[in-house]
C-alpha cells in the first residue's frame, strides 16, 4: 500500500480526530479549527512545550503533552445527511476521511498538505476501479471544485476506505454496521463461502465429532498446503485446501494468510474462508475418514444486494492481472520463476508496462496490478 501522508488517530464517542503529520520536527496537526497549530512533542530531557498561533512557546506538563486535539464534532444534521445519503460526492468523502464536517478544501480547516494525498488516494481509486463511482450527469462546471462530480454509495466508500486502512468517523460506520454486514454476508454465501469456523461447525453438527478437531484438521491442512504452494515443483490436488481472500468474495485465488499469528495456528479462523465445493473435493480424497457428509452447493441468489456495483472494480482489477500475466508469457517468462532483479539494468516489469501502456493503462494502474499479482504469489522471482 502506498504511504499516507498523515496518520488518523480514531476518537471516542463520534468525534472525529485530527491528522498528524511530521513537519520539520513537528507534529502539525491538520483539521483544526480556527487554523492548524503545532502538536507537543517531548524532548529528549522529558520536558514538553506548544507553539501558539502567535509564535510564542509555551512549557507545558508532560501529562499534557499525549492529551489528544480534537477536531469539531459534526453536528446532529451534518452527521443525519451523511448517515442517511443515497450517494456521497468526492469531495464530501475527503472530508470524512480527514474527519472534519466540511469545507474539507478550506485551508483553515485541512491544510493543503495534509489534505492533497487523500484526495490524490480518492482521484486515483475512482480512476483504477478500486473505489467504485459515477460521473453525476447533472454536476455543474463548478462542483469540480467546489461540490464534487461523482456519486459514490456510501457502503462501497466506506469498505475502500476499510480496505485502505482510513478510518472513517465511528458513528458514521457504526450507523452502516447492520448494511455491512448483511451485503458481505450476501456475498459470501453467493460465492459458496464459509468462514474456516462456520466449516468446523458445519462438520461437527453433520458428522457428530467435535468442532475443536474439525477445526485442527482443516487448518494443519491450509498451512501444509500453502507450503506446497510456494514450492514450484508441487502441484495441489484434492487433498489439498487452501484459504481464500475474506475481503473479496469473487476471488478464487488462494490466498496468502498473515504472517503475524491472530491464533495459536497463525490462521484467523472467524476471518479466513474456505470454499464449501472445494471442502467436498477434500472430504472425498479422504475415504478413509468414512464421512458421508457433505456440503449443500447453493445456487447464486438472483439478486445480491450490493453484488453487481462491487463486482465492476473487482472484475476491472482481475482483467488488469490478466493482461499483466499474458504479456509476462507472451515475453517468454513463467510468472512464478521472473529473473532476478539487477540494479542498473531494466527488468521485466518495464518490459510488460512498455507492451501495455495506453490510454486505460496508467503507471499508477499498472504499479498496482503488479503488487497485487506480488502480494498473492502469482508473479514470483525465481
Amino acid at each position: 500500500m502506498t504511504q499516507k501522508p498523515f496518520t488518523f488517530n480514531p476518537a471516542t464517542q463520534g468525534v472525529a480526530s485530527e491528522s498528524l503529520q511530521i513537519d520539520g520536527g513537528y507534529v502539525q496537526a491538520a483539521g483544526m479549527a480556527g487554523g492548524s497549530q503545532q502538536a507537543p512533542m517531548v524532548s529528549g530531557g522529558g520536558s514538553a512545550s506548544i507553539t501558539k498561533a502567535d509564535g510564542t512557546v509555551a512549557p507545558i506538563e508532560p501529562a499534557e503533552a499525549y492529551a489528544p486535539m480534537q477536531t469539531p464534532a459534526f453536528n446532529a444534521q451534518e452527521r443525519t445527511y451523511f448517515a442517511e445519503a443515497e450517494h456521497w460526492n468526492e469531495v464530501e468523502l475527503l472530508g470524512l476521511c480527514l474527519g472534519v464536517p466540511r469545507y474539507a478544501d478550506r485551508d483553515d480547516i485541512a491544510p493543503e498538505h495534509s489534505r492533497e494525498g487523500m484526495k490524490k488516494a480518492i482521484r486515483d481509486a475512482l480512476g483504477d476501479g478500486s473505489l467504485p463511482g459515477d460521473r453525476n450527469p447533472d454536476a455543474r462546471p463548478g462542483e469540480a471544485v467546489y461540490g464534487g462530480v461523482w456519486r459514490i454509495q456510501p457502503l462501497d466508500a466506506i469498505e475502500w476506505a476499510f480496505r485502505c486502512e482510513y478510518p472513517l468517523p465511528g458513528w458514521l460506520t457504526g450507523s452502516k454496521e447492520t448494511e455491512l454486514h448483511a451485503r458481505h454476508e450476501a456475498r459470501k454465501a453467493a460465492a459458496g463461502r464459509l468462514t474456516i469456523d462456520e466449516a468446523a461447525q458445519d462438520l461437527a453438527k453433520g458428522t457428530g465429532q467435535d468442532a475443536v478437531s474439525w477445526l485442527e484438521l482443516i487448518v494443519g491442512t491450509i498451512q501444509t498446503s500453502q507450503k506446497l504452494r510456494e514450492d514450484p515443483k508441487s502441484k495441489l490436488t484434492g487433498a489439498n485446501l487452501v484459504a481464500l481472500n475474506p475481503r473479496d468474495p469473487t476471488d478464487a485465488r488462494p490466498y496468502n494468510m498473515p504472517a503475524a499469528p491472530h491464533w495459536k495456528h497463525g490462521v484467523r479462523t472467524k476471518h479466513e474462508q474456505v470454499d464449501r465445493a472445494a471442502v467436498n473435493r477434500w472430504l472425498d480424497a479422504h475415504p478413509e475418514w468414512l464421512v458421508s457428509y457433505r456440503f449443500e452447493i447453493r445456487d447464486a441468489p438472483a439478486d445480491v444486494p450490493g453484488t453487481t456495483p462491487a463486482s465492476k472494480p473487482i472484475s476491472r482489477q482481475r482483467h488488469q492481472e490478466q493482461e499483466i500475466l499474458r504479456v509476462l508469457r507472451e515475453l517468454g517468462h513463467d510468472p512464478c520463476k521472473l529473473p532476478k532483479r539487477v540494479n542498473g539494468k531494466r527488468w521485466v516489469a518495464a518490459d510488460v508496462r512498455d507492451k501495455l501502456t495506453g490510454p486505460g493503462w496508467t503507471k499508477s494502474i499498472h504499479t498496482k496490478a503488479w503488487q497485487r499479482l506480488l502480494d498473492d504469489g502469482s508473479i514470483r522471482e525465481a
